[in-house]
């Protein structure tokens, strides 16, 4: 496809063609990446950052096994255990193997119901 650039003010710009922008989901409020190989110009939807891409997945994780995330820091709490008396049954810091695998069993438990 050739293009040509259109004048916007004192700036070029070059218009895309819906079935494309959809084509790509890039709607007015997309980021968009713009670079070039030194004979063509790039451009593609900005990445997010993996900061961001870190905390989407944080949330969607928190998000499907909220309670059984509840359920454990709840049992952590009640768990916690004092200087003075300490028992490896009921101690999560000292019982850490226990617990993750509680955790695990819970999340599959969890996600097979869904």
């Amino acid at each position: 496809m050739i293009k040509k650039l259109s004048t916007v003010g004192n700036s070029l710009a070059l218009i895309i063609e819906r079935p494309i922008l959809e084509l790509l989901d890039i709607t007015k409020d997309t980021p968009l990446e713009v670079k070039t190989d030194g004979e063509a110009l790039i451009i593609r939807p900005a990445k997010p950052s993996k900061k961001a891409r870190l905390r989407e997945s944080t949330r969607r994780m928190m998000a499907v096994h909220d309670e059984t995330l509840r359920k454990l820091a709840k049992r952590a709490r009640t768990n916690r255990c004092s200087s003075t008396s300490r028992t490896s049954s009921s101690c999560t810091r000292h019982n850490s193997r226990s617990t993750a695998a509680q955790l695990a069993s819970e999340i599959t438990a969890c996600s097979s119901r869904r």
